[in-house]
């Protein structure tokens, strides 16, 4: 959302229905699935019997360091006041900030860092070729959390989470390379956030490559 809608929605009228409720426990699991996704489940003690909750996330013109997720109670009808246990769970892996999400109750909030937390943000396919396109060695990688086959998916998705998961602007790293000429081709194909994004340059030997594009990102053969 951008900010002129931003400020639309904020202009709009605030429900007298809906509350922040208190909250006692929240927890982020992490499902076994691929790539993997984020299950928050938020735990605690309502006013009132017909109460429902829902964990409602925020809105954002910018992805924050954590996002914001409410725990809203809503009241429909007249009920006596009872107290009464709730649990309720959301899909986050689409609402993560660059570290992780912060629960917001009525009386407190809680901040809870997910690992790799470029979160779901990315997952890659990467091959060192011949000139001929004959694969020479081949490795996968996903962020968030940082895995694949890859030996080195922390810094790789580290870097990759500066450039906006764009291979070519990752910054080149200073190394000594001999002078062999033995072409490589270096191809880097995937997502990030959603959007599709791809690498492929030819490169004079495989140190000269492996440096121009980081250092780590191709540093997987052998």
């Amino acid at each position: 959302m951008d900010a002129t809608a931003l400020r639309t929605f904020s202009d709009l009228a605030p429900p007298q229905s809906h509350r922040l409720i208190t909250f006692d426990k929240a927890e982020v699991a992490t499902l076994e699935s691929d790539p993997p996704q984020y299950l928050l489940t938020v735990s605690g003690t309502k006013p009132w019997l017909n109460m429902s909750v829902e964990l409602t996330p925020l809105i954002y013109v910018q992805r924050p360091e954590y996002w914001g997720i409410e725990v809203v109670g809503m009241l429909r009808g007249i009920s006596p006041a009872v107290l009464a246990p709730y649990e309720v769970s959301l899909n986050i892996t689409h609402l993560l900030g660059t570290k992780g999400i912060e629960v917001i109750g009525s009386d407190r909030s809680e901040k809870i860092d997910v690992p790799g937390s470029y979160a779901g943000t990315g997952r890659f396919e990467l091959r060192i070729l011949n000139p001929d396109g004959d694969v020479l060695s081949s490795s996968t990688l996903t962020c968030g959390p940082a895995g694949g086959s890859h030996p080195h998916a922390e810094k790789a998705c580290a870097q990759l989470a500066e450039a906006d998961g764009e291979v070519g602007k990752v910054p080149a790293e200073d190394r000594i390379c001999t002078k062999e000429f033995k072409p490589v081709v270096l191809v880097a194909e995937g997502t990030w956030k959603g959007e599709a994004r791809s690498f492929k340059q030819e490169f004079g030997n495989l140190c000269t490559g492996i440096g121009a594009t980081g250092g780590v990102i191709f540093d997987f053969e052998g």
